[in-house]
């Protein structure tokens, strides 16, 4: 089992994380920019790569054989670490919209301007399949207990990992990160038999309509599948 806070005391800054046992490992970029962008207002990302080398034990030759994007506007890279099944855990905090930007005195004031909320720190979890060779987002949650316990050695024992601000995520939809999450949770068959029915919950709440149809829609097709099973 391993908490939030010990993500938190085994966090990195090496840009560099090799899987254990495996010639894969993750490169983390934070402030990414590609030399085309560096001639337009090309907002900056965090840039998450799968690298891969030539031997084990060897450092990789710069193989990039898949990648994933943060936009930087939204979010705030604070650290990051390496699971026991190698997927990437990554801290966030979460960055305001100018929409958001309403009452100034409740947020702290960060370089260039930005704001963040004080309290609204993101564990993001990725896992790269071999098998499509992408980088999937496996879970999303906002930190509200840092010893919050979690067991990330499977991806069957995702039913240990914690619910917390569901309503907080539901109500962000907006957002890259939230918005995805919710397609996970609403599209993938092992994260909706989880998760689904304290999310549908929240839906209804909020009267997100859309969430509610697809949710739905694709709990029938789930079953309807099941049947023909039979």
């Amino acid at each position: 089992m391993e908490s939030i806070r010990e993500i938190n005391q085994y966090a990195t800054k090496k840009n560099f994380l090799k899987f254990h046992n495996d010639l894969y490992g993750w490169k983390i970029t934070d402030n990414f920019k590609t030399l085309e962008d560096l001639t337009k207002k090309t907002p900056l990302i965090i840039r998450i790569e799968i690298i891969i080398s030539s031997e084990k034990n060897q450092y990789p030759n710069k193989k990039c054989i898949c990648f994933k994007d943060i936009p930087y506007d939204s979010y705030k890279l604070m650290k990051y670490t390496l699971l026991k099944n190698n997927a990437l855990a990554l801290i966030l905090k979460k960055k305001l919209t100018e929409n958001d930007n309403n009452n100034k005195d409740d947020y702290e004031e960060e370089e260039n301007d930005d704001y963040y909320v004080d309290d609204k720190k993101i564990l993001v979890i990725f896992k790269f399949y071999k098998n499509k060779n992408n980088i999937q987002l496996q879970y999303f949650t906002y930190i509200n207990n840092e010893n919050t316990q979690h067991n990330n050695q499977h991806e069957s024992e995702l039913s240990e990992l914690p619910l917390d601000d569901i309503d907080s995520i539901v109500e962000n939809d907006n957002y890259p990160l939230e918005k995805e999450w919710l397609k996970v949770v609403t599209t993938d068959h092992f994260t909706l038999s989880v998760y689904g029915l304290k999310y549908f919950e929240t839906f209804i709440k909020e009267e997100k309509y859309k969430l509610i149809c697809n949710t739905y829609n694709k709990c029938i097709h789930f079953i309807k599948k099941d049947i023909k099973k039979i």
